[in-house]
């Protein structure tokens, strides 16, 4: 698989505006309020995609609109199937998720297929009668400095070089943490799908927000649940966010993954921008780059199978 990564690490560096205060501190800041922060609906967000006019990789402006608009639809769809009281059995609610993910995935692989994807997204939506009102899903968004910075390729480069130094290159289960680790997530799992061996592994977003929208736990159906114990086979568990501070966040996902879903094995947690000692802690291990010591590239508690060809209960897969 080839991928042309629209995620570029001038576009992060260069675009840090150093400041000094009045009281004399001095510091930066990113003008990530042209890009990051929004406010509107599921269909606005696609339309605002369909507008863009300039769709390429060489206008960085045109690059940031796509990194942080795209995303938005998962956004809306992720929201909607967290809020709706909607029973499990009226709608298939990992074919909704991976629809979203796919549009965005064709996204940011090709931004010439932004007609094509939304138009596929925006006619899954409108032809189920039980998504009735999807579209009208509100979509707010904010800044934050420090999503934009993690999303940086500096750290997703090192990221997909810890999981192939670990991995080598064999199928994942891949869960992004949402909504700040999508971005980033999707274009760690492309870099690693781009250098695996394999190139069969799956990615899926989860919503678990503690602050902003108080989530208790991971937003997850149990049709969900059913999903990715079926598809999981012998792939590892990556949960991956951007960035992890206390990593209160990041030991809830494990607990909650590990503790019901996936009992049987070890699930490992990532992040772009992190404290080692708080990865160790969670992992009980020290994510190692293939540019590192090979000492504890082992470490960790985990079997490798066979790889086996996966049955998915929904229609999707990632596009070579």
């Amino acid at each position: 698989m080839i991928y042309n990564s629209l995620f570029r690490k001038e576009d992060f560096d260069e675009t840090k505006v150093y400041i000094k205060r009045d009281d004399g501190l001095t510091g930066y800041y990113h003008p990530y309020i042209y890009y990051m922060p929004y406010k509107g609906t599921l269909e606005s967000v696609l339309m605002d995609l369909e507008s863009i006019e300039e769709i390429g990789l060489g206008e960085r402006d045109s690059r940031q609109k796509i990194i942080w608009g795209a995303p938005r639809i998962i956004r809306g769809v992720l929201d909607y199937k967290s809020s709706t009281n909607t029973p499990n059995s009226c709608y298939n609610a990992p074919e909704l998720v991976l629809t979203a993910t796919q549009a965005v995935i064709n996204i940011y692989m090709d931004p010439l297929r932004i007609p094509k994807s939304v138009r596929e997204v925006r006619d899954y939506l409108s032809s189920h009668y039980i998504l009735k009102g999807i579209l009208d899903t509100p979509i707010k968004q904010n800044g934050d400095d420090v999503t934009f910075d993690s999303t940086s390729p500096k750290y997703s480069d090192h990221t997909v070089d810890c999981l192939l130094n670990k991995f080598k290159g064999k199928n994942l289960l891949f869960l992004v943490s949402a909504h700040g680790g999508v971005p980033a997530g999707l274009d760690v799992f492309l870099r690693y799908q781009a250098s695996s061996r394999d190139g069969d592994s799956i990615v899926y977003p989860v919503r678990y927000s503690t602050q902003k929208f108080e989530d208790k736990k991971p937003r997850l159906k149990e049709t969900e649940i059913g999903y990715l114990r079926d598809v999981r086979k012998n792939r590892p568990v990556i949960i991956f966010d951007e960035d992890v501070a206390s990593g209160t966040t990041m030991r809830g996902m494990k607990k909650f993954f590990g503790n019901g879903i996936f009992p049987e094995g070890s699930i490992f947690v990532r992040a772009n921008d992190c404290g080692e000692d708080v990865m160790k802690e969670i992992n009980g291990f020290d994510w190692k780059s293939r540019k590192e010591s090979p000492a504890e590239e082992d470490a960790g508690d985990y079997t490798i199978l066979k790889p086996m060809q996966p049955s998915r209960t929904a229609s999707w897969k990632v596009l070579r």
